[in-house]
């Protein structure tokens, strides 16, 4: 009886070190998901964004390229989308998006409510329990 137990304890660990094996080869090989997003010359991105920026032509305009020029500055390595119809901000994970309305650029942080706001620079969709905005 304990050699049959020892022998199945012996195949259970041997399955586990070769699916853990499996899992590395497969993560190794795996490649970025967005690669294709960052090298693209599509106008979906920054194009988008650049023709936005001068299609509004006004303080909105200038008050986005200014949001999009301090989110690049802070983090070298954003990748700018272009998602619902506004640019989208990523690093690991999206970031934030930059709204424009009539008489608001309004930028949201997806994850913002877990964020520490000490002195209230969050002053809108303060209700959720995820984001967070500011409106310019």
């Amino acid at each position: 009886m304990l050699n049959f137990l020892l022998r199945r304890i012996v195949a259970g660990l041997a399955t586990l070190v070769v699916a853990l094996f499996l899992m590395y080869l497969l993560v190794d090989a795996a490649i970025n998901p967005l690669q294709d997003l960052m090298e693209s010359t599509a106008p979906n991105k920054q194009q988008l964004i650049d023709a936005r920026i001068e299609e509004l032509g006004d303080w909105r305009g200038k008050t986005l390229a200014r949001i999009r020029k301090l989110i690049k500055q802070a983090d070298p390595g954003v990748v700018e989308e272009w998602k619902w119809g506004v640019p989208v901000w990523s690093h690991a994970g999206i970031i934030c998006t930059g709204e424009v309305y009539k008489s608001a650029v309004k930028t949201t942080f997806a994850k913002g409510a877990s964020l520490e706001d000490p002195t209230g620079l969050f002053n809108s969709s303060l209700e959720g329990n995820t984001r967070r905005a500011i409106d310019f």
